[in-house]
């Protein structure tokens, strides 16, 4: 009987693959003449370090079977493989042969998080039918794919071949999404194209706050669109929970939407698609306090008042960002022109009250420097000046010049027979000097 032999191959994914062989019982010369060119017979083959994948799953990508005849140079390739595949940061095997069997174990180290995987518009499966067909038929799907590696190429080709069997004979794409340039990658996005799939019709279900109708006539911009589930859900978010948090059901939220077509069964490049809204609409929350900080110019007392919000009224979202927005607007008027007001809603769910606690950073105070007139005779631009009633150095009120346009400069533009209906202000702010200069355009 032979000795054993063990060995050790190390991949990273991101280096350039190389042999690196640990030799515990032959020497060089006869390890290459007995391993490298020899071939065995697998017997078993194990992994150490699962935990998201299963043994089943590894074992496929190796393209190894138990029973096969093995050489060195092919569990190298399985190790490529696997590194490849995105689904491992690390991958290294060892073996032992005993006669012409050879045992390998491939320990791994598995990549440290999966992306999910966005199906937006293959709406002729469920998400649970993709899922169980991806499983079966992609090696390290598990419900999502590794940022890195072929996996998500690997999902894409399958699902495109499901799209096919079900007669669409159309490409399905891949793109990564992210939450902004410079952003990582937080989702992989799958799309059937050269399929229009016009929005003909939205059905709403779990929703008693606000009628079905109500929620149509928010939702009708959106018929005729093609459908796609993130742009359903995004509009979702945007246009349809504001009416509930309204109301003060600050826990609304709408699931993923599900689009199905029409006609199920057709092949045609223009395929309608009917949508279903599923609403969580959650219990209506009232309003407790606010608690602020930072803020010195304006007391509590002062902003709560601004804010114009009252113990235990319904937590209307729409009249509480309007508070905000004066907040903002009144420390405006005082030069403060780059405060900022930063809102975090706390929800109790016990007690169905929420409260703000709002930071407030109030930033210099500017100043009024020099103002310009364009758009005008220059007899016409005197005659303004001298109504303006800002002088330099004056603390600076960023609403002072709407006013002024709106109540003073076209009455008495129209006096000297100019006729100007609207002017743009454009404050040019000095952060070193903290003053502010004024352009302002009349058309």
């Amino acid at each position: 009987m032979k000795p054993s032999l063990i060995a050790r191959q190390a991949f990273a994914p991101s280096l350039v693959f190389g042999l690196l062989l640990s030799i515990l019982s032959f020497p060089p010369a006869a390890l290459t003449q007995s391993v490298t060119s020899q071939s065995y017979r697998l017997a078993t083959m194990r992994f150490a370090g699962l935990n998201r994948f299963s043994e089943a799953q590894a074992g496929k990508a190796t393209g190894l079977q138990t029973g096969d005849s093995v050489t060195q140079a092919q569990l190298v390739a399985a190790v490529e493989k696997l590194a490849k595949s995105g689904a491992f940061e690390n991958v290294s095997f060892r073996y032992s042969t005993t006669g012409n069997s050879l045992n390998v174990e491939f320990q791994v180290v598995e990549a440290s998080r999966l992306l999910p995987c966005v199906f937006d518009n293959l709406v002729w499966f469920s998400d649970a039918e993709l899922d169980k067909a991806l499983r079966s038929h992609v090696s390290f799907y598990a419900g999502g794919v590794p940022e890195s590696g072929a996996i998500s190429e690997e999902v894409r080709v399958a699902l495109r071949d499901m799209v096919a069997a079900n007669g669409i004979t159309r490409d399905v794409t891949v793109t990564p999404s992210i939450a902004g340039l410079g952003q990582p990658v937080r989702a992989f996005v799958y799309s059937v194209t050269g399929v229009a799939m016009p929005i003909q019709s939205i059905r709403f279900e779990g929703n008693a706050a606000i009628a079905a109708s109500s929620l149509q006539a928010a939702s009708s911009q959106i018929i005729g669109r093609d459908y796609s589930a993130s742009f359903v859900s995004e509009f979702a978010g945007a246009g349809l929970v504001p009416l509930y948090r309204k109301q003060g059901y600050l826990r609304a939220r709408f699931e993923k939407p599900d689009g199905a077509p029409l006609q199920p069964n057709s092949t045609a490049s223009v395929q309608p698609i009917t949508v279903t809204l599923s609403v969580e609409e959650g219990p209506v929350f009232y309003w407790e306090k606010a608690k602020w900080t930072g803020n010195r110019v304006f007391t509590s007392e002062d902003l709560d008042h601004l804010l114009g919000m009252k113990p235990k009224e319904v937590a209307n979202q729409e009249k509480i960002d309007a508070g905000l927005t004066a907040i903002k607007r009144a420390y405006d008027t005082r030069g403060f022109i780059e405060a900022a007001v930063k809102p975090k809603e706390i929800l109790d769910d016990t007690a169905r009250l929420t409260r703000y606690n709002v930071a407030v950073d109030e930033g210099a105070q500017f100043h009024i420097g020099m103002v310009h007139f364009e758009g005008l005779p220059e007899v016409a631009s005197k005659e303004l000046i001298k109504s303006w009633q800002l002088k330099p150095g004056d603390v600076y009120d960023a609403s002072y010049p709407e006013t002024f346009v709106s109540k003073v400069a076209i009455g008495k533009l129209k006096e000297l027979g100019i006729e100007k209906t609207s002017a743009t202000a454009s404050p040019k702010p000095e952060k070193q000097k903290a003053s502010v200069d004024l352009n302002i355009v009349f058309h």
